[in-house]
């Protein structure tokens, strides 16, 4: 009966609907806010609120991470404006969350370096998040030898002793010559220190740039799936050891799942269809016919995987070399509230200059259809998009580094 139900449980119901509503209609511009040169958006919820960082970095100038509250952000973006966070980094990609177990607090790691004269020498870079929302300077907690640079990190058991450690991929590319990368596994010098230095050991070939670790085919075992970019392959990396365990090189089996995609860029382990089984969300980026694909995994991993085509009409409209699309791809619920069913996705156009809502065009787990909108035109590159309900209200939210344009999109349900 209606009035066994509690105010709380009612303002619930309501806020469900809508959102549910607010999700039917798709995402709605709410305007936008300066960054200089914008490139990799991250949200992370923390113990005051959502922090929106972004990376930025340019050839000829040094490089930063800002952050900014991100309720604030979607309530009124006109008056948002990010701080710089203290100390240095180089050119700063992917950033991740850092665990409190592995660093004594929590905070940030962003993985830097590109193929740029004066930044390809990367690193890892690490900044405390204190519980009164503040943050420490940036510091580099690793530097390689040679010009190494990195994409994303992992905060992961590597040799399955009980202890965090770091799994990265780096890659080098000269600007004369065939371009490497390996798959690393970083450990602090000293665990009590684990802001100091770190040890690099390579414990495999080819993985360049992205990468996930998970369960892929449900066995108790975590695999490793690797979008290797100059690799041109979407590859998989299995342990063969009973633990487990990925540090030893000898116990690790490689096999191409699929070299047609040629320059592979970014996967995510997701339900795409709605069936209850977990698929890979996979783009490349190529400077022509770059695409988006879902793959069905087997149970077993060495049998063919199923491609469906998602999203393919990412026109280049970036004159120059090296100009490519789409960039990376993410699946979410618009209303936040949902957990089953198929995602949207919303994709960086990187080179085409736009942004994308890719939606499913029907429930039928068997249908693989989507239809691909313009989400927002950047007039220049699109970085990597940031999607969460960054504000509470059930209602995913969508930030969009427009990096020539010096300013971050923001897009509500």
């Amino acid at each position: 009966m209606i009035a066994d139900i509690s105010a709380a449980t009612i303002a619930a119901l309501v806020l469900s609907s809508a959102a549910a509503a607010a999700a039917a209609a798709g995402p709605t511009s709410v305007g936008q806010f300066s960054v200089d040169k914008p490139a990799f958006a991250k949200l992370s919820r923390t113990s005051t609120g959502t922090n929106l960082y972004l990376s930025s970095f340019q050839a000829l100038a040094s490089d930063a991470i800002f952050v900014a509250d991100a309720a604030a952000a979607v309530k009124s973006p006109s008056t948002t404006s990010p701080q710089k966070l203290a100390g240095t980094v180089t050119w700063p990609n992917e950033i991740r969350d850092a665990p409190a177990s592995l660093f004594g607090t929590e905070g940030i790691v962003a993985a830097g370096g590109f193929i740029v004269p004066g930044k390809t020498k990367g690193g890892l870079f690490f900044a405390p998040r204190f519980a009164n929302g503040t943050h420490g300077a940036l510091t580099q907690i690793f530097k390689p030898s040679s010009d190494w640079f990195y994409h994303r990190v992992a905060f992961y058991d590597v040799n399955k002793d009980g202890k965090l450690d770091i799994l990265t991929c780096r890659a080098n590319k000269p600007l004369l010559g065939s371009a490497s990368g390996d798959l690393v596994w970083l450990q602090p010098t000293d665990r009590t220190r684990p802001t100091g230095s770190w040890t690099e050991t390579v414990i495999g070939k080819g993985c360049d740039t992205y990468f996930i670790i998970a369960d892929l085919n449900n066995d108790g075992k975590d695999e490793i799936l690797s979008a290797e970019f100059w690799g041109k392959s979407l590859t998989l990396i299995q342990s063969t050891d009973a633990s487990g365990r990925f540090d030893v090189a000898s116990s690790l089996k490689v096999t191409k799942i699929d070299t047609s995609v040629a320059d592979s860029f970014d996967v995510q382990f997701v339900d795409l269809n709605g069936d209850g089984k977990k698929d890979i969300l996979f783009s490349n980026h190529l400077a022509s016919k770059g695409a988006i694909y879902g793959y069905e995994i087997p149970s077993n991993l060495a049998e063919p995987w199923t491609r469906h085509t998602l999203a393919s009409d990412f026109p280049v409209r970036i004159s120059g070399p090296g100009q490519a699309a789409p960039g990376t791809p993410i699946a979410f619920f618009p209303n936040t509230a949902a957990t089953t069913g198929k995602p949207t996705i919303v994709a960086a156009g990187d080179g085409t200059k736009q942004a994308y809502i890719i939606s499913a065009n029907s429930t039928n787990a068997a249908d693989w259809g989507y239809t691909q909108t313009v989400l927002h035109d950047c007039a220049g590159t699109v970085g990597e998009i940031a999607v969460a309900d960054a504000n509470g209200d059930g209602r995913s939210d969508i930030f969009i580094p427009c990096y020539d344009s010096n300013y971050v999109a923001v897009y509500s349900y």
